[in-house]
């Protein structure tokens, strides 16, 4: 056996941890599924990023996609303590985002063309939505109230239909 492959038999984890080491991110955790906890935050901005190639279970502080060339929801964590920012990504559609997204503590900040945003109003601890005023002033009304269907009439009176879905 060559030394590293026994070195991959010793850790298998050791692909995630020199990402996570190139990206700078400090204070994580490889649970023995290979899912990342960062106690803290987890800065990727303006990396030359169209995938994570990490899963992150929960970050404690804020996750920041901005500037990024993120296409896909794989990797983003299920719980993030603080801020999550996407904005200037190519990820458009918010479709099944409260399928992956459980927890936010703090603003989802995103694209001005989002589309499929209801999914939002459905993740727990959201404090602010910030796509673009027009729609935040509606969606930021009904955040936590459970009543999607008038945010959703809200968004179509308004001539949103394509952020009016789920």
């Amino acid at each position: 056996m060559k030394l590293h492959e026994i070195a991959k038999r010793q850790d298998p984890h050791a692909k995630i941890k020199k990402w996570l080491d190139q990206q700078e991110i400090k204070n994580y955790t490889i649970r023995p599924d290979g899912i990342v906890d960062v106690e803290g935050n987890v800065n990727l901005r303006g990396r030359n990023l169209t995938t994570l190639p990490v899963q992150f279970g929960k970050v404690t502080g804020y996750f920041n996609c901005k500037h990024t060339t993120l296409t896909s929801w794989y990797g983003v964590p299920q719980y993030i303590g603080n801020d999550f920012m996407i904005w200037d990504t190519h990820i458009i559609s918010l479709s099944g985002v409260d399928k992956i997204i459980k927890h936010i503590d703090g603003r989802f900040v995103c694209n001005e063309a989002s589309t499929h945003i209801l999914g939002l109003l459905l993740i727990k601890g959201i404090t602010n939505i910030d796509i673009n005023p027009s729609v935040d002033k509606i969606m930021n009304k009904y955040i936590g109230t459970g009543d999607i269907l008038s945010a959703q009439d809200e968004l179509i009176d308004a001539g949103f239909t394509d952020q009016a879905r789920l």
